[in-house]
C-alpha cells in the first residue's frame, strides 16, 4: 500500500502523506487528483530509486528512507517540460 505520493513535475516535487493519524487513505479516495501546486499527476515511487516512497521530513527537507536522497524540486529542470 502507497503511504507518500509526489508530483511527477520535477520543478514541484510537492509531496502528500496519505497516513491520516493510524490509517491510511487510499490513493483512489484522495480528493485531489493531482498536484494543487502545478496540476500534474501524482507517483507513488521515488523519483530517483523508483521504489514506492517512503519519506521523512526533517527542516523542511524531505528525503527518500530507501534511497537518501533530497526530494526537493529540480533547479535544473527544463522550464519548458511540465
Amino acid at each position: 500500500m502507497e503511504y507518500f505520493l509526489i508530483c511527477t513535475n520535477t520543478k514541484c516535487r510537492f509531496i502528500v502523506n496519505l497516513r491520516e493519524g493510524v490509517q491510511v487513505l487510499e490513493g483512489s479516495k484522495l480528493v485531489i487528483n493531482e498536484c494543487p501546486k502545478c496540476g500534474q499527476p501524482w507517483s507513488s515511487d521515488c523519483p530517483f530509486c523508483g521504489r514506492t516512497l517512503e519519506a521523512i521530513q526533517r527542516d523542511n527537507l524531505s528525503r527518500c528512507l530507501r534511497c537518501n536522497r533530497e526530494l526537493r524540486p529540480d533547479a535544473n529542470a527544463d522550464p519548458t517540460v511540465p
